[in-house]
């Protein structure tokens, strides 16, 4: 079996879907102009792969010669999804259905208008097929019928023989179904609805399906009207589109009570309405079976019987439900089985006692299918794909809200953790061994270890660092905190600056330095008067006060940098609103944050110095402080937009040189622009604050250095960033694609794997050789070498790290998180893929790809009642459950 992208390629060749090119392991098979009858009990039997060498060259050549792939890509994915993957996948009886025209059930201006117009229910002869009676209404047309009826199974069959005319005429529009559950009365419109179903189901850019809409260029298919939640408000809506949009064709779909107790009327040209299964019918199909021969005989005694055999849907179950037994036997059951739930249940427990599980019981299986059923029900899905899972499955606000913390500490933890461990290695510390006890510096560190030499000696004139307790090495802390939001920042997007971002920038950064620095540097010199070591009270005081003065300083200048980054991020999103934003946390969350989050990053900093036998408590506790204060009151712990509120994986990843080399001279210049404002920015905090301790001399000279260095290497950021964008295209795959479920997380950590492979190589080497020429060229170090050895090795980790999070692998933490709180809390299992393979070989749900659904909607009303009745039954179970979800 080809690999998936080489499935895609060839699609992409022949224009043909994934079932068409015998890709699948299952034979496509041509139904006719008739409702299906499924027998989900019996599944297909293997099939050969269809034979389409002959015709694949010329209708590659055909399809390719039109010119316009997006639109032979959506007809190839709606065919794929929908007809080979529903209407063909499955074995299938037939049966043919009687239509009646209802004139009564539409608003049509024509009607109203014709004197000769009859209003009276005429039969449509039969044989004829629904393509024929959608031209006959003009391509307006409203199918009305009860549930089972086989309403849904008339579409696909119309949508077959559509996307088969569109195929051949690039003129005609292309049909796509869509359902009516997921539309909420907060619609703006039908139309802004359709658009965001093109681009969420079926992946379809959002500017691409805007225009297909504006121009008339999808036909729509509405199916489930009364799975609507509001059905009168879903009908103006789609009487309002029709106005706007009065020559593009349209089928709507619905229940025929649920329409009708409306007061409002779509204004279409036609309706018809699917007829309930005549005896004639019922028994013909019987006759196809001699396990049904019991069944027949019943059904001429049992009046609550026939009556169910009324919808093709109630039939089958019926069908499989009895198939086998004796007159007697059937007789007792149905006795006490004269409603649907019942008959239901019987189903159900037969398939459950036909294929048991050694590994879930039956109470655990209806439990977790219930609740899938209620889900989605509630979600508006009529189809499942575990890479689908959002946050919103926890819906309750108190377990959403957890979830949402777990996430964000889970991530800046790692972040907190990479951050300070990376530091601790840099830096290294006080050296061992006799002679050395009071040598303090790198020499035990990375750069000790790459030959800089003991104490800050390869710092030379740079040695005293920042002053008020940091020296040198200590300052190295504080570059890592300056350029790890920027590169967080700017590893997912490119920063738009504008004045107004600017000065709102200043603002808030001014602002946030005062508000937490003086208030970390009291609270800070307890811990330094703890952490003093065994001298002298006096000394102990001295050195609470000094390194106090210096966090509170040094604090109130990083958190003021990055406030002031922030304000700039966020100015840039009121200015592009499609931007995502951040959750909002609250002053309790925060705090939470800030002591976690500094917990771990003064753990990962004391495990480094405790690897490299050196004794840093000070530094330890500063990092605390200055970490999890950043990343909590901080707002550090904002810097990703849209973390823990959707997963996207990274499901399909391209590289265009085209584009790199389109946008290399802009990209260039958003790098210079960014990286000067930043340097500008960094020169005047790393200098203003060394000046405080070091001179103004000393000051300027540092402050340029390192402002230098932090500037350029935020241009390669923000370069490398441009570059992604214009160049590597990640993006979720389209669901038909999928063999295998779950597919798409796992490739979303493969391709984060790989975007922190290669951006992490080439982003560390050029941060490295922007830090040897500031250090060396610029400051007149002669060490810079070394010191460019050892940033490209930290900064090649830092970018391996960012680059891979917000390319792929986050998207892979927040789906393995959601399932374990819907584990936790006993809504499904650990292994849900291996439980929904199981319950598709059991015919309890359908597998369709990696995905799953229902075999029809009344299954999933059924087990979703299932789950509000047991709850209803324990209402202390249910207000746990509540907490839970």
């Amino acid at each position: 079996m080809p690999s998936l992208d080489a499935r895609e390629r060839l699609c992409n060749l022949f224009g043909m879907t994934v079932e068409e090119l015998g890709l699948n392991g299952r034979s496509s098979q041509q139904v006719s102009q008739t409702v299906i009858l499924d027998r989900p009990e019996e599944p297909e039997p293997p099939g050969q792969a269809a034979a389409f060498h002959e015709e694949a060259e010329p209708r590659a050549r055909k399809i390719l010669s039109r010119g316009s792939d997006s639109r032979t890509r959506m007809l190839r994915r709606f065919q794929s999804r929908y007809i080979a993957g529903v209407l063909d996948q499955y074995h299938l009886r037939l049966i043919p259905l009687e239509l009646e025209n209802c004139p009564d059930a539409i608003a049509s201006p024509w009607l109203r208008a014709s004197r000769e117009a009859s209003l009276f229910p005429t039969r449509v002869p039969m044989g004829t097929s629904i393509v024929d009676v959608f031209d006959a209404a003009d391509g307006e047309l409203l199918i009305l019928g009860e549930g089972g009826a086989g309403k849904s199974t008339l579409l696909l069959e119309l949508a077959r023989d559509l996307v088969g005319r569109a195929r051949q005429d690039d003129t005609h529009p292309i049909p796509v179904i869509f359902h009516l559950a997921s539309w909420k009365p907060q619609q703006l419109s039908l139309a802004a609805w359709l658009v965001e179903e093109l681009n969420t189901k079926y992946q379809i850019p959002r500017r691409l399906a805007a225009q297909w809409i504006e121009q008339d260029q999808i036909l729509p298919l509405l199916d489930g009207l009364d799975e609507s939640s509001a059905q009168g408000a879903c009908i103006e809506a789609v009487n309002h589109y029709r106005q706007d949009h009065g020559l593009v064709n349209m089928v709507v779909c619905s229940r025929t009570n649920d329409y009708l107790s409306q007061p409002a009327r779509l204004i279409l040209s036609s309706a018809v309405m699917v007829q309930p299964l005549s005896e004639n019918q019922i028994e013909a199909y019987l006759a196809q079976s001699s396990e049904l021969v019991a069944m027949k005989v019943a059904l001429k005694h049992d009046a609550d019987l026939r009556e169910l055999c009324s919808t093709p849907l109630m039939l089958s179950i019926l069908a499989s439900t009895y198939a086998g037994m004796t007159v007697k036997e059937v007789s007792q059951t149905s006795s006490s089985e004269g409603h649907r739930s019942a008959l239901f249940d019987r189903y159900v427990e037969r398939l459950l006692r036909r294929r048991p599980s050694q590994q879930y019981s039956d109470q655990k299986v209806m439990k977790w299918l219930g609740w899938l059923a209620w889900y989605m029900r509630r979600s508006g899905q009529t189809e499942i794909y575990l890479e689908r899972l959002q946050p919103e499955w926890a819906l309750h606000t108190r377990r959403l809200t957890h979830y949402q913390s777990m996430i964000i500490r889970l991530i800046y933890g790692i972040q907190a953790i990479a951050i300070s461990g990376s530091f601790a290695w840099l830096r290294g510390g006080r050296l061992a061994g006799p002679g050395q006890e009071n040598i303090f510096g790198v020499g035990a560190g990375l750069l000790g270890q790459l030959g800089s030499g003991p104490g800050n000696k390869i710092f030379g004139w740079m040695a005293p660092g920042l002053g008020g307790g940091l020296d040198a090495s200590g300052s190295l802390g504080i570059f890592l905190s300056l350029l790890l939001p920027i590169v967080i920042l700017l590893a997912k997007e490119t920063l738009t600056l504008s004045w107004k971002a600017v000065w709102r920038g200043i603002f808030a950064g001014g602002r946030a330095g005062l508000l937490f620095g003086i208030p970390i540097g009291i609270i800070g010199m307890p811990f330094f008067f703890l952490t003093a070591g065994n001298v002298s009270l006096f000394l102990k005081i001295i050195h609470a006060l000094s390194f106090g003065t210096s966090v509170g300083i040094f604090c109130g200048l990083i958190l003021g940098f990055q406030r002031g980054l922030l304000a700039c991020v966020r100015v840039s999103q009121d200015e592009a609103p499609q931007t995502k934003t951040s959750i909002q946390r609250t002053w309790s969350q925060k705090f939470g944050d800030t002591i976690i989050l500094g917990c771990l990053a003064g753990g990962a900093f004391g495990l480094v110095d405790i690897a490299l036998h050196v004794v840093a408590s000070t530094t330890i506790t500063f990092t605390l402080i200055v970490v999890g204060v950043g990343m909590g009151f901080g707002g550090g712990n904002t810097l990703i937009p849209g973390l823990a509120s959707a997963i996207r994986p990274a499901e399909i990843v391209s590289w265009s040189f085209s584009g790199v080399k389109r946008d290399f001279g802009q990209n260039i210049v958003k790098g210079v622009t960014i990286g000067s404002a930043i340097m500008l920015s960094a020169m005047l905090v790393l200098g203003g604050g060394s000046a405080l301790f070091n001179g103004l001399v000393y000051g300027f000279r540092f402050g340029l250095v390192c402002g230098l260095m932090i500037g350029l290497i935020t241009s390669v950021t923000a370069f490398f960033t441009a570059t992604l964008k214009s160049g590597w295209t990640s993006n979720m795959l389209s669901e038909h694609y999928y063999s295998l479920s779950n597919e798409g997380i796992k490739r979303s950590l493969r391709h984060g794997l790989l975007a922190g492979g290669i951006f992490g190589l080439v982003g560390g080497l050029a941060s490295g050789f922007v830090a040897g020429g500031a250090f060396g060229l610029v400051g007149g170090l002669s060490g810079g070498y070394v010191l460019g050895m050892d940033f490209a090795i930290i900064f090649s980790l830092i970018f391996a790290l960012e680059f891979g999070l917000l390319h792929g692998l986050i998207a892979v933490i927040e789906h393995y998180v959601l399932r374990w709180y819907l584990y936790r809390a006993d809504l499904m299992p650990l292994n849900m893929v291996g439980f929904l393979n199981e319950a598709a070989e059991r015919m309890l749900i359908r597998k369709i790809g990696g995905g799953y659904m229902f075999f029809h909607y009344d299954f999933l009303n059924y087990f979703a009642q299932t789950h509000e009745e047991a709850l209803k039954l324990q209402p202390e179970k249910m207000s746990r459950s509540s907490k839970i979800m």
